[in-house]
C-alpha cells in the first residue's frame, strides 16, 4: 500500500446571531491538502484522534491506489491508524458480497474500539438480507476484530451514531423504514428515528423507535453530563413525538433527550419556516450542543438572514437547557451548506462545509462552480476572522473534523475533483484531508 497524504501531513453569554454575505474580504488560502483512494469510490464518515493519532472510518471500492492489495467485493470498510507522526500504522477492513461501510467509530473503555456501519452484504461477516442493514464491530486494543452482529429488518436501515455509556454499553442512533425484525415496534410512515442499547456482547437491551408521520434524518447523538442521550437530526413530521416542534416547514431541526432506559424525556425544534437541514452535531464537556447544516428560512430562529438567494450556511449553538445561545449564517450568492464544527483555542471556533457560491472565488467570478470546501474561523464573539477555500471544479465535500493534542484541527472529506487542489485523485470518488493554519 502507499500512503501519499501522510508525508504531507507531516507536518459568550446570551443570545447571538449575525449574518455574513461573502465578499472575498476574508479570504485566507494558507492550508495543505492531501488524497487517498483508489480507482474505486472511495468515502471517510468519521475522523477521530486517540492520543494524539489518527483514525479513520470509511469505505473503499478498489484493490489498487492506496488500498492496494487489500480485497474488495463492491465497496468495502475500513479503519485506518496513524502514528503521531501521521504515518500509517495499520489498516482493518471488512467486506461481505455487497457494499460496507464504517459510519462511526469511537474508542471503547479498555482502549479498544466499537464501530458501527452499514452493510448491503448477504454473506459473512454480517449475513444481512441486503437491503441496507446496521452492524457493529468490535475491535480489541491490538486492533484484531473481535466480533461483528448485524441488527434490521426488511426495510432500509442506517446507523448514523454510535457511543460507549458509563457503564460500558453501547448505544446506536440511526434512523429506519423497515417494520419487522428488531424494528417491529415501528409505526411511523417513513424513516423513522431509532435508538437501540446493546451490551458488551453486542445484545440488545432495548429498542426505540420515534417516529411521526413523514420522515426523519438522525445526524448525531450525544450523552450528557447528567448522562441523558441527546439525538440530533431533522424532521418533515408534524405528528407523533415531533408534533409540538413542527413550525410549518419542510424540515425542522430536532433535539431528542432521552434517558438510559429509552424514556423519551424531552422534544425541542429550531428552524424557520423553510427547509432547515442539520448536518452535523457535536458536544461540548460543558453540555453545550454545536449544530452546523443549511437553511433555506429567513424567518422564525432564522429571522436575521438577510438575503434570501438559496441555501445559506448556518452554525447555532444550544446550551444545556435546550436554548439558542448563538446562531451564525453565511450566505453567498448560490447554494451554500455547513457540514462539520471544530473548537479552537480561545474560545474561538472553526465551521466547515461546501459552496457554490462565486463570491468566494472571486478570480473565478466567471466559472460555472460546484462544491468547493470552505472553513470560516470565528472568534469568540461570533464574528469572522478569515474564511479558506479550496478545491477543484467537481463535488469536493467536508463530513468531519477532529482536533488533535497538538492543537492542529484536521478536516476530512470526500472528493470527485480531479484537478485544482485534488489533481492526485485515483479515479472516482477519493478522501482527502485539510489541515488549515487556524
Amino acid at each position: 500500500m502507499r500512503f501519499k497524504l501522510f508525508l504531507i501531513l507531516l507536518s459568550v453569554l446570551g443570545v447571538q446571531s449575525c449574518a455574513f454575505n461573502y465578499d472575498g474580504d476574508f479570504l485566507d488560502q494558507d492550508y495543505s491538502v492531501a488524497v487517498l483512494g483508489s480507482s474505486g469510490n472511495d468515502r471517510v464518515y468519521d475522523l477521530i484522534s486517540q492520543s494524539g493519532n489518527l483514525l479513520i472510518a470509511g469505505s473503499f471500492g478498489a484493490s489498487d491506489g492506496d488500498f492496494s492489495e487489500i480485497p474488495v467485493t463492491e465497496e468495502a470498510a475500513f479503519l485506518l491508524w496513524t502514528d503521531q507522526n501521521g504515518l500509517p500504522e495499520d489498516i482493518l477492513s471488512i467486506n461481505g458480497n455487497g457494499r460496507d461501510s464504517f459510519r462511526k467509530v469511537r474508542v471503547d473503555r479498555d482502549n479498544g474500539f466499537i464501530a458501527a456501519g452499514l452493510t448491503y452484504s448477504e454473506s459473512a461477516p454480517f449475513f444481512g438480507d441486503g437491503s441496507g442493514n446496521i452492524f457493529i464491530a468490535r475491535i480489541s486494543p491490538n486492533r484484531a476484530l473481535e466480533w461483528v452482529k448485524t441488527y434490521g429488518g426488511s426495510g432500509f436501515d442506517q446507523v448514523h451514531s454510535v457511543i460507549v455509556t458509563p457503564d460500558m454499553d453501547y448505544l446506536l442512533a440511526g434512523t429506519t423504514t423497515s417494520r419487522d425484525g428488531i424494528f417491529a415496534s415501528n409505526g411511523g410512515f417513513s424513516e423513522s428515528v431509532f435508538v437501540i442499547r446493546l451490551n458488551r456482547e453486542g445484545e440488545p437491551q432495548w429498542v426505540r423507535v420515534f417516529s411521526g408521520n413523514r420522515s426523519e434524518e438522525v445526524r448525531g447523538m450525544h450523552l450528557s453530563p447528567d448522562n441523558n442521550i441527546e439525538v440530533t437530526g431533522f424532521t418533515q413530521s408534524d405528528t407523533g413525538v415531533f408534533e409540538n416542534i413542527a413550525i410549518n416547514g419542510s424540515n425542522t431541526i430536532f433535539k431528542l433527550s432521552i434517558d438510559l432506559e429509552g424514556n423519551l424525556l424531552d422534544v425541542k425544534g429550531y428552524g424557520g419556516s423553510g427547509e432547515d437541514n442539520l448536518n452535523y452535531s457535536t458536544m461540548l464537556i460543558s453540555g453545550e450542543l454545536l449544530l452546523a447544516g443549511n437553511t433555506f428560512s429567513a424567518d422564525g430562529d432564522f429571522t436575521d438572514r438577510n438575503v434570501d438567494i438559496s441555501s445559506a450556511a448556518f452554525f447555532m449553538r444550544i446550551d444545556p437547557e435546550g436554548s439558542i445561545s448563538q446562531i451564525m449564517i453565511l450566505s453567498g450568492n448560490n447554494f451554500d451548506m455547513a457540514t462539520a464544527v471544530a473548537t479552537l483555542s480561545g474560545r474561538r471556533f472553526a465551521l466547515a462545509g461546501r459552496t457554490q457560491s462565486s463570491r468566494l472565488h472571486p478570480k473565478e467570478s466567471n466559472v460555472l462552480l460546484t462544491d468547493r470546501f470552505f472553513i470560516t474561523v470565528l472568534d469568540a464573539a461570533g464574528e469572522i476572522e478569515k474564511i479558506i477555500s479550496g478545491g477543484g471544479t467537481a463535488s469536493d465535500t467536508i463530513t468531519s473534523s477532529v482536533r488533535m493534542l497538538s492543537g492542529r484541527v484536521v478536516f476530512a472529506g470526500n472528493t470527485s475533483s480531479t484537478n485544482g487542489d485534488f489533481s492526485e485523485n485515483n479515479g472516482g470518488t477519493d478522501i482527502f484531508l485539510v489541515i488549515p493554519e487556524l
